[in-house]
């Protein structure tokens, strides 16, 4: 089903969580709705696809571009859409919105980041069983330029401390971050980083507490690292395992294929590199990871000419032990 009702121009860059009840929320970017360049919008619906509300307008502030929007939900129906874009408070800086389960705004956007200098881009967002969340983001910062940064919320909306760098190994340029947060409140945040691996482009991680504080260090997700390994996606399953995917080019001996890499609970490598994809003619691409029940990993992606036409959506489930479902 179609989602927007505004058709004017584009919509695009979607990003969708559901809550406890299956009920979800659905964000994107579209272009001139708001009265300028880009905007950010959201709708919800019922877990039958029914819509629950209008569309959404999430950016107050409608001067220039708002882009690239992302979403997390909680299971009482709750949401919140982070993004890029300009503000009052930053020219091209990550801004926050929280939602009410009926799609009423709770309380006032939120700047995020509190470096303003250079652009802040690419934000991801995860949120915790008490409604705690992390956004992450790619841009400059006091120390390194361009890196991995995160600042973390409380359930409230009020900053926990100020942003922090993640990345250890600043040469070159670290973005396109994703984020996870565990069962107690830990998380994790995978990038990719420049020449880190001794390739083109490697994918990497770090832990983190509930506190905040470093578990570990910096840790390289890719085993293979011929030509490049890009746009990582990572998720926790049941278990408080985590799962991080990717695009690697040639790997699967065609263009670009689908990897993955276990981690068990106290980061740990389970098991050996993972190819996701069964079908490796041409492109296999952005892939995105979830949990499923009982240490299950949804993975899906997006692949050329599989099913005859230019592009597809496929998806494959993982038990466990990496075998594949489906």
């Amino acid at each position: 089903f179609q989602a927007n009702i505004y058709t004017t121009n584009f919509q695009r860059y979607p990003s969708i969580a559901a809550s406890g009840s299956g009920d979800f929320v659905l964000t994107w970017q579209s272009t001139g709705q708001d009265g300028s360049s880009d905007g950010i919008y959201a709708k919800k619906f019922s877990k039958h696809g029914n819509p629950l509300t209008s569309e959404i307008p999430v950016n107050t502030y409608t001067t220039n571009q708002q882009q690239t929007p992302v979403v997390a939900a909680d299971n009482s129906g709750k949401f919140i859409i982070a993004w890029a874009g300009q503000g009052a408070a930053d020219s091209q800086g990550i801004y926050t919105q929280r939602f009410n389960a009926d799609g009423t705004t709770n309380g006032a956007v939120i700047s995020v980041n509190d470096y303003t200098s250079g652009n802040q881009q690419n934000p991801a967002i995860a949120l915790d069983s008490a409604n705690n969340f992390i956004i992450t983001w790619d841009g400059q910062g006091a120390t390194d330029s361009p890196g991995i940064f995160a600042r973390r919320f409380d359930s409230t909306g009020s900053p926990v401390g100020g942003q922090f760098a993640v990345n250890s190994y600043t040469s070159f340029t670290q973005d396109n971050p994703s984020v996870a947060v565990d069962s107690s409140g830990g998380f994790v945040i995978a990038w990719e980083s420049d020449s880190q691996d001794g390739g083109a482009t490697g994918i990497f991680g770090q832990r983190y507490t509930s506190t905040g504080s470093v578990t570990g260090g910096e840790f390289q997700v890719n085993t293979y690292i011929t030509n490049s390994q890009v746009n990582p996606s990572v998720a926790y399953d049941s278990n408080s395992e985590f799962m991080v995917v990717w695009q690697s080019s040639a790997q699967d001996g065609s263009g670009n294929g689908i990897f993955g890499q276990r981690y068990s609970t106290s980061g740990i490598r389970k098991n050996l590199e993972l190819q996701v994809n069964n079908y490796t003619t041409n492109n296999q691409i952005n892939p995105s990871v979830f949990k499923g029940e009982n240490g299950k990993f949804f993975i899906t992606w997006e692949s050329t000419n599989q099913d005859g036409d230019q592009g597809s959506i496929i998806t494959s489930q993982f038990d466990s032990k990496n075998r594949p479902e489906e």
